[in-house]
């Protein structure tokens, strides 16, 4: 069977050097192969330790590359055996285990660790030892609180320096911000097998935060940053305040460096100031993408964008879209915490033009839109856009020649997003949804309005705990209320099919279609799509991806199952580090008449 493929066996073939190397590679890895994998332990473990702690045993005693040369290194080997089993009882919480050493006879083999593990030891009367200066009660109970060790637990390392870390964190919190801790105490009593731990800590004096002042090397402006502080001057002193304003100057995207640091305590006022450092990151930036469809042909998305312009860390975006199908130029402004934290004003402009199957339709865009956020990834948007646009389409009536049809559409947007998924652009585990509603009225040559509703869901899970084998499935329905066809300008309509939709099927190639020569796809008032990944990973940067897509389009708010269409498909992921490169091909399970029997596409990301 031959493992290369034919390109790769050709050039070999003609390039008799290469392949002596190739052959020769193969034979030192085949050689060395066996050596590589030959380890031993270094010691074998009888112990009546079982599950977990058995395996960490044997993790802690580990591997050699080689069995011992003499008994004195057999003896050596065991030693050091015993005392990596004897670290990691301790930090289990078994303090007085029993460890002998056999090296056998013939002492050639890995030498036997028999291991008692003993009582457990179990936790007792953990106290906080403050120094000379408490803090207050109040502060001082807090930190008892946040210990949160039950007095029958098992004394583990681990949860001991958690509990540690607790009970500093709630110090800091209360307004400690020079608190720190010192070494700690812990009293093993065999007499009784308990651990009783003694943390020190040094509470220094109560914080009230002062004035916030912008140290130089940016283009901010200071009450612009004083807008966005979460917290009053006098206010006492939390790292969580901090942490939320480094978190709202990190999100705006504009800064290289943020530093946020106290200054020396005001006698005046008791206070003691805050100052932030922020760094500009580079005034341009320049970002490009390239995809490609089968009838869609190559697509270039560049992206150019200046930051802080006003000094508010906002960003100036121009974008060009240049396809086959889409040609769109835009400015976009964007104004970060906008009236109030959490919140970005953006607003733009485009001319566009849009050449597909279905219709051609040229026009210019406004937007102005506020999207809130909630929570860590849930975001809430509102605003309006506004449309101007000629169209040229099919009709019933003309379906060889076809109609203009000049139009204002004047749109009020509401739209919800929650995304718990852990990677927005490969996703491993979680979902994420989003629900759009968007009224509209259109005047001109058309006259109606309608209600618009799209939403979508996804979901993740993550089979193997690594990322290398991921099952990922979407939904996603859409429907148009209060409109009808032919009056709904086709730039207006439902669409199903080509990438983002059904992989497989055309660009639009879903649904009902006039009766012309080029069978032009109608559109549609109502949608259901589907999608269901398996996504394995091969080697750390290859990955293969088999997919089903299935999808319908209806004439009427009610989805129509007599237009349903499916696809099958395979991809090839390429890892990036930032994202997945893809490639897939799709063929459609019944595809309309004239059209492709398959279709590829290359993109960055993967598919939903």
């Amino acid at each position: 069977m031959n493992l290369l493929p034919q390109a790769h066996a050709q050039k070999l073939s003609r390039n008799p050097r290469l392949r002596i190397a190739v052959l020769l590679g193969f034979s030192l890895f085949a050689a060395l192969a066996p050596q590589i994998a030959q380890c031993e332990p270094r010691a074998r473990i009888t112990s009546n330790a079982q599950g977990h702690l058995l395996e960490e045993l044997v993790r802690a005693v580990g591997e050699v590359e080689s069995a011992p040369r003499s008994a004195f290194e057999a003896r050596r080997r065991g030693e050091v055996a015993a005392n990596f089993a004897n670290e990691a009882l301790r930090s289990e919480g078994y303090y007085a285990p029993t460890i002998e050493i056999n090296i056998g006879e013939e002492a050639l083999s890995a030498p036997i660790v028999n291991i008692d593990i003993g009582q457990l030891y179990k936790i007792k009367d953990p106290t906080i030892d403050w120094g000379e200066v408490p803090p207050d009660p109040l502060t001082a109970q807090t930190a008892q609180t946040a210990i949160n060790l039950d007095s029958q637990s098992a004394g583990r390392a681990q949860d001991i320096l958690s509990a540690e870390s607790r009970a500093l964190g709630a110090v800091l919190q209360n307004g400690y911000a020079d608190a720190v801790t010192e070494p700690r105490r812990v009293i093993v009593d065999h007499a009784d097998n308990s651990v009783h731990p003694i943390f020190k800590i040094s509470a220094g004096t109560k914080i009230r935060l002062g004035s916030v002042n912008l140290l130089s090397g940016t283009k901010t402006r200071e009450d612009w940053l004083l807008s966005v502080v979460p917290w009053e001057a006098g206010a006492n002193y939390g790292p969580s305040e901090i942490t939320e304003l480094e978190r709202r100057l990190l999100e705006t995207g504009v800064y290289d460096t943020i530093s946020i640091t106290l200054g020396a305590t005001d006698i005046a006022t008791s206070q003691r100031p805050v100052n932030v450092r922020l760094v500009d990151r580079a005034k341009i930036s320049l970002e490009a993408q390239l995809s490609y469809a089968t009838n869609e042909g190559f697509a270039i998305e560049s992206e150019a964008s200046r930051y802080n312009l006003l000094g508010r860390a906002d960003s100036l975006i121009g974008r060009l879209t240049f396809g086959g199908i889409k040609k769109r130029v835009e400015t976009e402004l964007r104004l970060p915490h906008f009236l109030r934290p959490n919140q970005t004003l953006a607003t733009s402009l485009a001319i566009f033009r849009d050449d597909t199957l279905a219709y051609r339709e040229d026009g210019a865009s406004f937007k102005g839109q506020i999207t809130r956020r909630f929570w860590r990834n849930s975001f809430l948007t509102y605003g309006a856009n506004l449309d101007l646009s000629r169209t040229h389409e099919p009709s019933f009536i003309r379906p060889t020649t076809g109609v203009d049809r000049d139009f204002v559409a004047l749109s009020l947007v509401g739209a919800f997003i929650i995304d718990r998924t852990d990677n927005p652009l490969n996703a491993r585990n979680g979902y994420k949804a989003d629900i759009r509603l968007e009224p509209t009225i259109i005047s001109g040559d058309a006259n109606l309005s309608y209600l618009k509703l799209v939403s979508q869901a996804s979901i993740y899970h993550d089979f193997t705990n690594d990322g290398r084998s991921v099952v990922a499935a979407r939904a996603r329905i859409g429907a148009l209320l209060g409109g009808s066809i032919p009056d709904l300008p086709s730039g207006r309509r439902l669409y199903a099919g080509g990438g983002g939709s059904v992989r497989g099927y055309e660009y639009q190639g879903i649904g009902p279609r006039y009766n012309d020569p080029d069978r032009t796809p109608v559109g549609g008032l109502s949608l259901i799509e589907t999608s269901i990944e398996f996504r394995q990973k091969l080697t750390d940067k290859i990955g293969m991806v088999g997919f089903i897509d299935a999808g319908t389009l209806g004439l009427t708010s009610s989805p129509d199952f007599g237009e349903f269409r499916s696809s099958l498909g395979l991809g090839i992921r390429y890892d990036l580090g930032f994202a997945p490169l893809r490639f897939d091909i799709a063929m459609p399970l019944n595809r309309p008449q004239g059209d492709s029997s398959f279709q590829f596409y290359i993109g960055v990301g993967q598919s939903f």
